[in-house]
């Protein structure tokens, strides 16, 4: 089976690649922030579309506007079918030396305990970034392949596209990662930092948030260092 990987140039693929995505995420493991960030009305066809909508004109909107963002597509050649997406940032410089310090908001819920607990799970994986990235680095922020395609070489390629380009430029590189992720990154020369867990326990819960805790419970998270050229030795400092 042959694949053709290249850089997204046009935007009819976001109306591939995001539907992909959530194909691809709600796959045992399901991978829980995207829901939380988009989230849906019910469980019906309908709402699941508004998600998706919602989702990718977000997506596109930030890959306009973020000159460091970098989408990649790899195709299946025979069907012209698009199988497996990332988003690579190149940052040259902090890209936080102005990001405005006030509490992470996720703009698409309505106030309330659903909120909260949404801002809570999403917020422990983005904010951290702001005082752990600040160098110069490459970070990997989205990556999915169709679940009918996984395992065939696909991960490889948008791995190594992103590799290469921080060995090129002597930079190293960061991801927050599943289970699943982690293992693959390991490949390519990843060390996992910290394994992070969210404690959502809060005293006299609401009905609200203990109905998130039950659909939505917090994912472990892989927090994943490369130092420049792939190579970890004993005596390195870590970056946190």
């Amino acid at each position: 089976m042959a694949f053709e990987f290249a850089e997204v140039t046009s935007d009819g693929d976001f109306s591939e690649l995001i539907p992909l995505l959530w194909r691809a995420y709600s796959t045992e493991p399901r991978v829980t922030p995207l829901p939380l960030t988009f989230p849906a009305d019910d469980d019906g066809a309908a709402a699941r579309e508004k998600q998706v909508a919602q989702c990718q004109a977000a997506m596109m909107h930030m890959h306009r506007s973020d000159p460091t963002s970098h989408w990649l597509k790899v195709t299946n050649v025979a069907t012209g079918k698009i199988i497996a997406g990332c988003r690579w940032h190149i940052h040259e410089e902090n890209p936080y030396s102005n990001a405005p310090d006030k509490p992470f908001c996720i703009p698409f819920w309505p106030e309330g305990d659903r909120k909260k607990y949404a801002e809570k799970i999403v917020g422990a994986i983005v904010q951290p970034r702001k005082t752990r990235y600040q160098k110069p680095h490459l970070s990997l922020q989205v990556i999915f392949t169709d679940p009918d395609y996984r395992n065939l070489g696909a991960g490889r390629m948008m791995m190594e596209w992103g590799t290469k380009k921080a060995d090129e430029m002597g930079l190293e590189s960061f991801v927050e990662a599943s289970h699943l992720g982690s293992l693959l990154n390991q490949k390519f020369g990843f060390i996992t930092v910290t394994k992070e867990l969210v404690d959502t326990h809060v005293p006299d819960a609401s009905d609200e948030w203990k109905d998130m805790e039950t659909r939505f419970p917090p994912p472990p998270v892989y927090c994943m260092w490369r130092p420049v050229g792939g190579q970890y030795e004993e005596n390195m400092s870590l970056p946190w």
